[in-house]
């Protein structure tokens, strides 16, 4: 089911209707700026009247969108908290007017409640643009031992915190890509952001092109956002072209690991060569 209305009248048609039981997906685009306790109602709705649900999509962006009085509006773990009660869903997608309020610990809780998930998109492109709450560092804690089914996650994260890659990490077994948005990233740290997203990805696991491991897009149209995007697709891109050699050489770098922790296990059982 595809609606464009307030939230309000969405929770008053719905709520009437005795289909919302039987409903499996549901987009939802707001035509007025939507509140947080909109929105939780919204969550808290599809959370105990539609038990079948297993694709949300909620687009917070009203027809004409404004940054003015949008400082002190927020969307944190508390006003989506609702969602975790849905464990059918596979796919979770959430567009809204200023970026998300989650912690590592937050996308970490969501995983462990919604294991099914193979598209998790949070926010990652925000109208009113501030700095990110999650670095590009925290998706390898987080993936490495959550969302097992997960194929596509887009966050609004901070590229320019890298930190050392020094832990031998396994690639994420599903994961095909990583939709950016307008997440900042500078030219000087493309080689750190690439060398960390390597950890995630394999090339045997592929079904998409090395070019869409890591992009940065954005369906703004102003002139400012269209410039910044552009600046960020740049960067970007350079992270792309590095991702294909990275991900091919640590492929190679755990091919090597695996053999001598097998040449390990003969030589301990006395099996020679």
């Amino acid at each position: 089911m595809s609606l464009q209305m307030a939230l309000p009248v969405v929770e008053t048609f719905l709520g009437q209707s005795a289909l919302f039981e039987r409903i499996v997906s549901l987009h939802m685009t707001t035509i007025h700026p939507a509140s947080p306790l909109e929105v939780h109602c919204h969550f808290q709705m599809c959370s105990t009247r539609a038990k079948s649900l297993t694709r949300l999509h909620l687009n917070g962006f009203p027809n004409n969108p404004n940054a003015i009085g949008l400082e002190d509006i927020i969307i944190d773990m508390q006003i989506m908290e609702p969602i975790l009660s849905c464990p059918h869903l596979t796919k979770l997608m959430i567009k809204y007017l200023t970026l998300l309020c989650l912690s590592e610990s937050d996308l970490r809780l969501i995983g462990v409640k919604l294991p099914k998930l193979r598209k998790l998109l949070l926010g990652q492109s925000p109208f009113r643009l501030s700095p990110p709450h999650l670095s590009i560092s925290v998706l390898l804690p987080i993936l490495e031992n959550n969302y097992p089914n997960l194929e596509i996650i887009g966050l609004f994260l901070e590229g320019n915190d890298p930190m050392n890659v020094t832990k031998f990490h396994e690639p994420h077994p599903t994961l095909r890509q990583l939709r950016l948005g307008l997440s900042p990233l500078s030219k000087e740290n493309t080689h750190e952001a690439a060398l960390i997203l390597s950890t995630l990805f394999t090339i045997q696991s592929k079904s998409d092109s090395p070019s869409h491991w890591a992009y940065a897009s954005s369906e703004f149209a102003d002139a400012y956002r269209l410039q910044q995007l552009e600046d960020y697709w740049g960067v970007w891109f350079d992270v792309q072209c590095k991702l294909s050699l990275l991900v091919a050489a640590r492929d190679d770098e755990r091919r090597m690991y695996e053999d001598m922790q097998e040449f390990a296990v003969y030589k301990k059982k006395g099996i020679s060569f």
